[in-house]
């Protein structure tokens, strides 16, 4: 596998790494670049990484947020749901910190469409006037899209998913079963919340524990240029029912990393972003690699196991992945960056390159990443296996793949925490607040 860098802007460089020669890149991948660019110059300094420890701290604030909200006798009464997947690891850890009991989660799975829960119905577990309020729990809210679309299901379609019908019937704060809807997230941006409120006249009150900054002034310093582009994107997005565009803080949890879009001109469509999380320490980005993985015979894991570092963001597009080290901008670690590069210098990995860089970051191993890259690419088992071995020991010599060894798990002493304090917003990970 060669390697052939080539000058694409004055502060990055793309290092071509490919099992066969590649031209320069073109309008898409210059668009990538950019993006990326702008992400790493001006927003990854604020990357907030919630480990398990600070989850659950942040469980306990809104815990307690929530019983400021509601009385004590309504919040014994009250039903909780999870908005899928996220909210379900959040509602688990308020389970334990509202104490809450099995009955009050009846509600907790989403109903298909064409169905009710219980909690959605005067008949069943929720019995006829009862008044009891839903409370409805995410991880995180970035848009509102998740929550509206939520409502839609729970409610019934109107402008932004609540039935307008219903709010004449019933009154503010309720909802079509006649009980008052709360909103609860880990961490929100305040201008969400806010404009939630003003929008859906069924949700009594939206509560956080931490709150999201919207990077948008960062990004975008002029007030024209962030009146532009949000005109744009609401031109991109009519009709999704987004209460709100911004650019919240990137952040991750040991579930998942949310998705972080951008808009591609060159291919004239939504492009998924840049992962600042390594997939060993977040399950969403380490099985969506996986399913691109062909299903092999279980070998015995042989040759140096290997994890991509904290330091290197990276981005999966298709049949290309993109990393990037960007030396202590990204997730910080407790101690240095194994020499991550801080050049600029993004390499592609094509083909069977970028197969072998997702088997290995999986876990699999070098001898599991040679099977895969035999069984998609049709190549000698041999071949495959030193193949992969020169790539992954070019990859760490470029401070791009660390070995496997055991490290301090996320969220024990030493490792990264997402909360100053007990009711303090997120700890901005990187070296810019």
């Amino acid at each position: 596998m060669s390697s052939a860098p080539a000058t694409v802007t004055p502060r990055a460089q793309l290092a071509v790494k490919a099992a066969r020669p590649r031209a320069l890149p073109g309008a898409a991948d210059r668009n990538r670049l950019g993006a990326l660019q702008v992400w790493l110059d001006r927003c990854a300094g604020h990357f907030l990484e919630v480990d398990w420890e600070a989850a659950d701290r942040a469980a306990g604030v809104l815990a307690r947020r929530l019983r400021a909200t509601l009385p004590a006798a309504e919040l014994e009464r009250a039903a909780f749901a999870a908005i899928p997947r996220g909210g379900l690891f959040v509602l688990g850890l308020l389970a334990h910190h509202l104490d809450l009991r099995p009955e009050q989660m009846a509600g907790a799975a989403p109903p298909h469409p064409g169905e009710r829960s219980p909690w959605d119905s005067p008949a069943g577990d929720c019995p006829a006037g009862d008044r009891s309020p839903l409370v409805l729990v995410d991880d995180c809210a970035l848009s509102g899209l998740r929550l509206g679309q939520e409502l839609a299901r729970r409610q019934g379609v109107g402008e932004h998913g609540v039935r307008q019908d219903s709010v004449r019937q019933h009154g503010v704060g309720q909802d079509s079963a006649g009980r008052r809807l709360v909103v609860a997230h880990l961490f929100s941006a305040p201008e969400l919340r806010r404009r939630l409120l003003a929008a859906e006249p069924a949700v009594r009150a939206c509560v956080a524990a931490g709150d999201l900054l919207d990077l948008s002034t960062v990004v975008y310093p002029q007030a024209e240029l962030r009146r532009r582009w949000r005109q744009r994107w609401r031109q991109r997005t009519a009709g999704e029912g987004r209460y709100w565009i911004g650019l919240p803080q990137p952040l991750a949890f040991p579930w998942g990393e949310p998705d972080r879009p951008f808009w591609n001109p060159a291919s004239g469509r939504v492009e998924d972003g840049w992962r600042f999380m390594p997939p060993h320490r977040c399950v969403k980005s380490r099985r969506r690699l996986e399913a691109a993985l062909p299903a092999v015979e279980a070998t015995p894991v042989g040759g140096a196991g290997w994890r991509c570092p904290r330091g290197v963001v990276w981005g999966d597009f298709g049949d290309t992945v993109w990393l990037c080290g960007t030396g202590g901008w990204g997730p910080a670690a407790t101690g240095p960056q194994h020499g991550a590069p801080r050049d600029g210098r993004v390499f592609s990995l094509d083909g069977s390159a970028a197969t072998a860089w997702r088997a290995l970051v999986c876990g699999r191993g070098e001898s599991g990443a040679a099977a895969a890259v035999a069984a998609l690419y049709a190549v000698a088992p041999a071949t495959a296996a030193a193949d992969v071995h020169d790539l992954a020991a070019s990859l760490a010599a470029a401070g791009l793949l660390d070995e496997a060894l055991d490290e301090v798990p996320s969220g024990a002493p030493g490792g990264s925490s997402g909360l100053t304090g007990a009711d303090g917003p997120g700890r901005r990970r990187g070296g810019r607040r």
